[in-house]
């Protein structure tokens, strides 16, 4: 089920935020190969100035920064998890 990305990320010093779309990792199934975790950008900007077309221009950019907003949105789904867990103990 894809999910909303909306995170901040560092890309060489710089705070960047990034939006966009995620889809968790699907296991194969009898008539479907499964896919791979993903994430699809559509949006970088940096103080509300979008910079997306720069990093359409520069591959390596883009591919930095798909793994970083993973990275973050995959650590905000953990954390809450985490909080979670300790708001039922107590």
């Amino acid at each position: 089920m894809m999910e909303y990305l909306n995170v901040t990320i560092e890309l060489h010093g710089v705070i960047l935020t990034v939006r966009g779309n995620y889809w968790p990792e699907e296991d194969a199934t009898f008539d479907e190969p499964g896919q791979p975790e993903s994430v699809e950008i559509s949006e970088i900007s940096k103080n509300g100035t979008s910079l997306i077309a720069l990093f359409y221009e520069c591959e390596k950019l883009m591919e930095e920064a798909e793994e970083l907003a993973l990275a973050k949105h995959k650590e905000s789904h953990f954390d809450a998890m985490i909080d979670a867990l300790i708001e039922r103990a107590s």
